[in-house]
């Protein structure tokens, strides 16, 4: 399976050095699968130097143009493995405990022949690293595929994003409309931090922009999506529901 991998990152070439690139090199992942999107060519430039022997493209500003511009930039039909810049492992179950999954190209390989099996063209991991709640299954229904780790046989101009913030729920909500499921391993989670760190999304996300981008997927997605209590964050939160037919 010839995948390819995708990072978008913004104003963080230091920790996408430190944890995104390293675990890949752990994994064996060579360097020429894997390709860097960047903001600007002053960015690219930067991280170009930062990370030499990388493949570092410059796309567009905004995590939704920076994902729109990935889907456009790979032939359809091509396998992407996408993480974004502070993963700094995959880890699976084991019993309670969480370990590293010792061979990520391998997973990332079956769960791509999954997708082709199935006719389902989106893969992706457990939302929550804890293993108290992880499951020895595979979901196959509406399930959100997080942002931070998930793979996609490339839908082209087939899939549009259209919120900052949200986008998972948006991906997983188009994909499910237009294949009729997605696919969610509920004992493989992606080690990360959401809503911290500098650089990324941090930089430029208030409460009103993630509230907008929630009020969104709400109207324009009302059968496959419903309000949630705030998160301890302050920010509006969503979850997705099925169409009752």
């Amino acid at each position: 399976m010839d995948y390819v991998v995708a990072i978008p990152s913004y104003n963080r070439e230091q920790t996408l050095k430190r944890k995104t690139l390293a675990m890949l090199e752990r994994h064996h992942i060579p360097k020429d699968r894997i390709h860097i999107f960047v903001a600007s060519e002053e960015q690219r430039i930067i991280y170009q130097e930062a990370c030499p022997g990388y493949k570092v493209i410059t796309a567009q500003l905004g995590l939704a143009n920076a994902r729109n511009f990935i889907s456009d930039y790979f032939p359809v039909g091509q396998p992407i493995m996408s993480f974004d810049d502070d993963v700094s492992e995959i880890k699976q179950k084991s019993g309670t405990k969480l370990v590293p999954i010792p061979d990520l190209s391998s997973f990332i390989v079956q769960a791509f022949l999954l997708c082709q099996a199935l006719g389902y063209r989106l893969f992706g991991l457990y939302p929550a690293a804890n293993g108290m709640f992880m499951k020895e299954k595979v979901r196959l229904d509406l399930s959100l595929i997080v942002g931070p780790a998930w793979g996609i046989l490339n839908p082209g101009k087939e899939l549009r994003i259209n919120t900052e913030d949200k986008e998972d729920h948006e991906r997983t909500i188009l994909m499910y409309i237009a294949d009729g499921g997605v696919i969610r391993y509920e004992n493989i989670t992606p080690i990360t931090t959401f809503y911290k760190g500098a650089g990324g999304l941090v930089e430029t996300r208030t409460i009103e922009r993630v509230k907008q981008s929630a009020d969104y997927i709400l109207q324009t997605y009302p059968d496959y999506s419903q309000p949630k209590k705030t998160n301890r964050f302050g920010y509006d939160e969503i979850k997705l529901k099925c169409k009752v037919v």
